[in-house]
């Protein structure tokens, strides 16, 4: 159940970019998708694997096409929210990605927290600024 989670996170993550997701930040995606995809079909397929286990916690069950796309959507997020502005919320999508699914210590956790802190900051900024422009 944790696999489709976190896949599923992955891939609904652009939809908290505002706006428009602009070419360079889709392109970005597209290329990080690629690159991924290549790494999971191609000869390193199961260091792909070793390494997506090592550092997200995800055991690597599902096809590697649905980790391609996840990762491209993880820089397609990051990449938009800093083209538009939004450092914060940027940094925090960085924060939950390093620390992982697993939360296997204390770092682990520590880096989803201040994840988390940091997308509600943004999201209480974003609020106040659009409730001063009103």
């Amino acid at each position: 159940m944790g696999e489709y989670t976190g896949a599923l996170f992955a891939l609904s993550l652009p939809l908290i970019v505002s706006g428009r997701i602009d070419r360079v930040s889709a392109a970005t995606g597209i290329l990080v998708g690629l690159l991924a995809l290549s790494m999971f079909v191609g000869g390193g397929a199961a260091t792909s694997r070793f390494l997506l286990l090592w550092n997200e916690g995800l055991s690597g069950t599902l096809p590697g096409t649905v980790y391609a796309v996840a990762a491209g959507a993880l820089a397609l997020t990051f990449v938009a929210l800093l083209r538009s502005q939004q450092t914060m919320a940027a940094m925090g999508v960085a924060l939950l990605i390093a620390g992982g699914v697993g939360l296997h210590n204390t770092y682990q956790t520590g880096l989803v927290v201040a994840g988390l802190a940091a997308l509600c900051l943004a999201r209480a900024a974003r609020s106040t600024a659009i409730e001063t422009a009103e």
